[in-house]
């Protein structure tokens, strides 16, 4: 609770830097914040022995302390750019409104993500303790595939935002083509990569022959997931970085629905390959309606 309005600000401070291009504060941000957390916890825990209360601490320090770094990197930025502060302007209501329109968009986009994952987990959860352990470790050979394909989609909001701030629509084209060829380009080594040493990375997550060989039944779904997913990741970070977040809302909200039906309709027949194939589905046709709405995004980009 009270780490609460510090995870906000480091939110916010991570945002602002991606926006201005400037990852590198956003990387040192992160390693300071978690660096902090695992130091203090390794002392507080293991060395004073103050147990769960340990890591509370540590996590609350760690919070705060990133919030101060990140407010000295804003303050070096600032002086960078230059300009002085508008009061005015920060609390401009017709402002405040649109950001709040965005972030509800983004909200309610996550807030979907959020419930296919918890239907997928609940819905393994009830085929076994098998399924369950051998969806968890896919999952995590998923996120990790997520994690590194993100890093395109932030690139593409923060280049995507600058161009259409210019108002420049061959810079937004390129922006959107240059992240996107290195995300596709990446999600194809992923594939690669799980498709070679699937089956060791497996191993490597679990001890347990009985859940190696339960996740390797499966494992060709998560081999494909890459190709497909990339194109809805790519996406949404074009979509944010123009803040036409209503788009993305909509075709989350779409998408949602025709996987939860999906399910429903498939798992009863198939089991957890019905599951699996349920989840491609949704990340493959939040990709078709992006792209649908992406034709009309582009001409309204201002001309080059």
């Amino acid at each position: 609770m009270w780490g609460a309005p510090a995870a906000l600000a480091i939110y916010a401070l991570t945002g602002w830097f991606f926006g201005i291009q400037n990852t590198r504060a956003a990387l040192i941000l992160q390693l300071w914040l978690n660096g902090l957390n695992i130091v203090l916890d390794l002392w507080f825990v293991l060395g004073l022995g103050w147990a769960v209360e340990g890591v509370a601490a540590a996590t609350l320090i760690a919070e705060y302390a990133a919030v101060g770094l990140g407010l000295i990197l804003v303050r070096r930025e600032l002086r960078r750019i230059g300009g002085q502060w508008q009061i005015g302007d920060v609390y401009h209501i017709a402002r405040l409104k649109r950001m709040a329109r965005v972030n509800g968009d983004i909200f309610l986009r996550s807030i979907g993500v959020q419930l296919v994952l918890v239907v997928f987990k609940s819905t393994g959860a009830r085929m076994g303790d098998l399924e369950l352990a051998a969806n968890s470790i896919l999952l995590q050979m998923s996120f990790f595939m997520v994690f590194g394909l993100d890093g395109f989609a932030n690139a593409a909001e923060a280049m995507v935002g600058k161009a259409v701030g210019a108002k420049d629509r061959e810079q937004f084209r390129q922006a959107v083509k240059v992240t996107t060829r290195w995300a596709a380009i990446f999600a194809i080594l992923f594939s690669f990569c799980f498709f070679v040493g699937g089956k060791h990375i497996i191993a490597m997550m679990t001890s347990i022959a009985e859940v190696q060989t339960v996740a390797n039944q499966y494992l060709d779904w998560v081999i494909a997931m890459p190709i497909i997913s990339v194109w809805c990741f790519q996406l949404d970070g074009v979509f944010i970085g123009a803040t036409w977040t209503r788009a993305m809302r909509n075709t989350m909200a779409v998408s949602t629905a025709l996987y939860i039906g999906c399910v429903l309709l498939t798992v009863p027949a198939f089991g957890n390959h019905g599951l699996w194939f349920s989840f491609l589905l949704f990340f493959a046709f939040r990709g078709i309606t992006l792209a649908f709405h992406y034709r009309a995004l582009e001409p309204r980009m201002g001309a080059s």
